[in-house]
């Protein structure tokens, strides 16, 4: 029988713990998404969502909202995008962490009203349970403990610990998330957000599954921003958090967005070294997206006001090739 996960609201370093089992280049992705949030997002938006999943099911995605403090975080947003998403078509289901059970629970949503749907919760869910066992935690390396600790400090460990233990324990592959969501002039975006360079043949790559939702997503009138932070050195050594820390290098480092449409990746998909996939053990298949696809919504220390806003506005410069991005040496 399951056991609950009681430790882990107690416990930080069981909350530590999870975060242990996921490979460094998830918690640095991690770190540059709270990133995006500090310093984009939150300026730029008043009320916006996190915490949104999608599961492939034939033609279609199932999509899960997780709720990490319990269903009574449920807010307004929440619930129009849910609306939004159940009124065309997709299957909808919500997922809390209880904290006083320790566990997860979940339940259909089939267009409730939001008050109804909350309070017919204790009634309406179910266990979530894991779908494979919970197995010893991994030897953290250097670079991981340090994302860790950028997670701490920001005062969220308990919310992405447990946020990775749904994902990384209950959720069936194949299965992606969206990082963001808010409506702007009545439309709902999704932000993508990555911190990366660009390949050597000078596009940026995006993995197959994520192409696949974005092209679904736009039928379902939902419009997918893809943001980056651009990775000023050319060497996955180089600990990722500090390319937006370092006093240098963080003058460097570029916000780049570009507004999902069919015509902007390749057809034609490649294939990436393991390493880049979520487990790090199988290969990727990836478009590519050619840099003039992206606008530069700012530098890192240096960013319009609204910036978000000002690139859905169309109000940023359009790269025009690879030279537009700055870069300095490898170290």
């Amino acid at each position: 029988m399951h056991k609950s996960y009681l430790a882990l609201i107690r416990d930080e370093e069981a909350q530590r713990n999870v975060l242990r089992h996921d490979k460094t280049q998830k918690l640095e992705g991690i770190c540059a998404e709270l990133c995006f949030q500090e310093h984009l997002l939150h300026s730029s938006f008043e009320a916006y969502s996190a915490g949104w999943w999608f599961q492939s099911s034939g033609d279609s995605y199932r999509v899960i909202k997780l709720c990490v403090q319990g269903i009574n975080e449920l807010t307004v947003l929440d619930h129009q995008i849910i609306m939004h998403l159940h009124e065309r078509g997709l299957r909808c289901y919500v997922v809390e962490f209880a904290r006083t059970e320790g566990n997860f629970y979940g339940s259909a949503f089939i267009g409730q009203e939001l008050s109804e749907f909350v309070r017919q919760w204790p009634k309406t869910r179910s266990l979530h349970p894991p779908k494979k066992a919970v197995l010893p935690t991994p030897i953290g390396d250097l670079r991981k403990e340090d994302a860790i600790r950028h997670i701490l400090h920001k005062g969220l460990l308990f919310e992405t610990a447990v946020e990775r233990l749904f994902a990384n324990f209950h959720l069936s592959p194949p299965t992606w998330d969206i990082d963001y969501f808010a409506f702007h002039n009545g439309r709902l975006i999704g932000f993508e957000m990555k911190q990366k360079y660009p390949i050597r043949n000078g596009n940026f790559g995006l993995n197959t599954g994520l192409v696949n939702l974005f092209r679904y997503l736009a039928g379902k009138d939902v419009e997918v921003a893809h943001v980056i932070l651009t990775k000023p050195i050319w060497d996955d050594s180089y600990p990722a958090i500090h390319l937006y820390s370092d006093k240098e290098l963080k003058q460097k480092c570029l916000w780049l967005g570009a507004l999902f449409g069919s015509e902007m990746h390749s057809e034609k998909t490649y294939t990436a070294p393991s390493k880049t996939s979520y487990g790090g053990n199988s290969l990727l298949n990836y478009h590519n997206i050619a840099v003039r696809e992206f606008s530069k919504i700012g530098e890192f220390g240096s960013l319009p006001d609204l910036p978000l806003l000002a690139f859905l506005g169309g109000n940023c410069p359009k790269l025009t090739s690879l030279r537009d991005i700055s870069e300095v040496k490898n170290r």
